[in-house]
């Protein structure tokens, strides 16, 4: 059975069902998160928490990395899935795994205002194999931090 690992907050729904509607179709799918799941949602999909030190979110990813990258050695994925650019998909481009695919929620390319937050985005997509959206707006931001036209 092929394993897939999705990087995402388990705290969120949109990454559960994102994970559960992959399970359902017979992947192997382990989510990894810094934030544990609701406690109704508690064994739908296996969640592999990751350490979550008290800092704020810009240090707390990239110090996640490392365990990051020894769950991942472990759990052996066909394919890393990122959600959310500038905190699971830093975290799995830190992690260096590959294929690793980036989906873009909305609010993260797209209210990236400040020099910084563009410049994470477009380390991040640069380094990502596939980058995913839904909307031709988000595609246009997209290509546009990627440096593509």
């Amino acid at each position: 059975m092929t394993r897939l690992a999705v990087l995402g907050s388990a705290a969120a729904v949109h990454t559960r069902r994102w994970a559960q509607a992959l399970a359902e179709r017979g992947f192997a799918v382990r989510v990894f998160s810094l934030e544990a799941p609701p406690a109704a949602a508690a064994g739908a999909v296996p969640v592999t928490r990751l350490p979550a030190a008290p800092l704020p979110g810009a240090l707390r990813y990239p110090l996640a990395a490392r365990p990051l990258a020894a769950a991942l050695t472990a759990f052996d994925p066909a394919l890393v899935d990122a959600h959310f650019v500038p905190n699971y998909g830093l975290l799995g481009a830190l992690a260096g795994r590959r294929p690793l695919t980036v989906n873009c929620w909305g609010s993260d390319l797209l209210t990236a205002r400040d020099p910084l937050r563009r410049a994470r985005a477009r380390w991040v997509l640069a380094r990502a194999d596939r980058v995913y959206v839904d909307a031709e707006n988000l595609a246009a931001a997209a290509r546009l931090r990627r440096g593509e036209r």
